[in-house]
């Protein structure tokens, strides 16, 4: 499986995030997956890269990390891929960009449907699960 990755490792302080990226590398070896790292390269390679992958894993990160979360939806609310996207919203990362969507939602400009085509986590146990599911598929 091909697995692409978006998050920002530089700095990080809260155990919290630490935890769900040891959890992804722990997934990536035992699987024996490959990388698709999304945290570094041009956007347009990055966009690329997300294309090809099987599975679309959004870590906590830095601002190239919310254009993969919202990119990875909106290409796949396009057909560009039907890779399953998890986020790990872990302590509530993400709800803000999460609150944006609703708002798109609410304001007409998104369909109600793309909310189907992610999948949430909220801790890195949940990430765990969920990974473990997807090996058992």
């Amino acid at each position: 499986m091909k697995v692409f990755v978006a998050s920002s490792a530089a700095r990080i302080k809260n155990e919290g995030y630490k935890k769900a990226g040891l959890i992804v590398a722990d997934f990536m070896l035992k699987g024996k997956h490959s990388w698709i790292l999304g945290g570094e390269g041009w956007l347009a390679d990055r966009i690329y890269q997300m294309e090809k992958a099987d599975l679309i894993i959004i870590l906590p990160g830095d601002m190239r990390t919310l254009h993969d979360l919202y990119t990875a939806i909106e290409s796949k609310s396009v057909g560009e891929h039907q890779s399953p996207i998890v986020v790990t919203n872990i302590e509530g990362y993400f709800d803000d960009a999460l609150i944006m969507i609703d708002k798109s939602i609410c304001e007409g400009f998104t369909e109600e449907s793309v909310q189907d085509l992610y999948d949430i986590v909220h801790s890195a146990e949940e990430l765990s699960n969920y990974l473990e599911s997807l090996e058992k598929k």
